[in-house]
């Protein structure tokens, strides 16, 4: 007997990620900051088994076979749905996705201890977005809490062009 099994994902109130992310980043390293973004990357396999079955429920498909701007519009309604804020997926150029969250959970400047930004989110975003690309995916935070901007923009892409990015912006 064959049985299908809904992708495990736990529903965490945010108070309680931040607070968490708050007494991690009372110790001001780059490694607490890393620790933070690689335990968001090990959450990538179920938030996509959770994105499998949300677009099979409603296109019959399997996500793979999504166009890029179908891709976007599913994956934009649900990151929204659960609960990251207003999602936006899009092509910022030739090279890089573009993620724009509006009211990210992650983002209150009032629970921003240093170092500033969406940690937790970098990391979800590259697992999420590495099970579309051929190579593992780099996410630069590029604007958001750190920019005191009420708005998160996150770019994904290799690392070579994530790099060559930073290097022109810095």
């Amino acid at each position: 007997m064959t049985t299908t099994s809904t992708p495990q994902l736990l529903s965490v109130p945010p108070q309680a990620l931040l607070a968490l992310r708050k007494a991690l980043l009372t110790r001001p390293d780059l490694d607490t900051v890393l620790s933070l973004r690689d335990a968001a990357y090990a959450g990538g396999d179920s938030m996509y088994d959770a994105f499998k079955e949300y677009v099979l429920a409603r296109d019959s498909v399997d996500p793979q076979e999504l166009d890029v701007q179908h891709f976007f519009r599913r994956a934009g309604d649900f990151w929204t749905q659960s609960g990251w804020g207003t999602t936006t997926f899009s092509e910022a150029d030739d090279a890089f996705c573009a993620v724009e969250i509006d009211g990210c959970w992650e983002a209150d400047p009032d629970d921003q201890p240093d170092p500033r930004g969406c940690h937790l989110t970098v990391g979800i975003i590259g697992a999420f977005l590495g099970k579309f690309a051929e190579y593992p995916v780099a996410v630069l935070e590029v604007e958001g809490p750190a920019t005191d901007s009420d708005r998160c923009r996150f770019l994904a892409g290799s690392m070579a062009m994530i790099a060559a990015h930073y290097a022109e912006h810095s």
